[in-house]
């Protein structure tokens, strides 16, 4: 996979030899295909796929783009709080 010509990794070693044919659907749920995932940065990208075990260096690519879950500042301040916290109360204590 890359991002504007970028390696952003490679994909899983496809297990299966069937081709899952031309529908994302079936293709993106079965495990023996080669699959990834791969975080992006906010902003433009262009992404695209090159097929290396496939035979004849053919074969079809599809993508699912979902929204990654990300902390807020807030939260990730308010988490280093609490483990500060908890890291000079265990001191106190012996």
């Amino acid at each position: 996979m890359f991002d504007f010509g970028i390696s952003l990794g490679l994909t899983s070693l496809p297990t299966g030899s069937d081709d899952c044919g031309d529908d994302p659907v079936p293709c993106l749920a079965d495990p023996d295909i080669s699959q990834g995932v791969f975080a992006l940065a906010p902003g433009a990208h262009a992404l695209s796929l090159v097929p290396v075990l496939s035979p004849g260096g053919l074969g079809s690519g599809y993508l699912r783009v979902q929204q990654g879950i990300v902390p807020e500042p807030g939260a990730l301040l308010l988490l280093g709080v609490g483990l500060v916290a908890l890291r000079l109360g265990g001191r106190r204590r012996t």
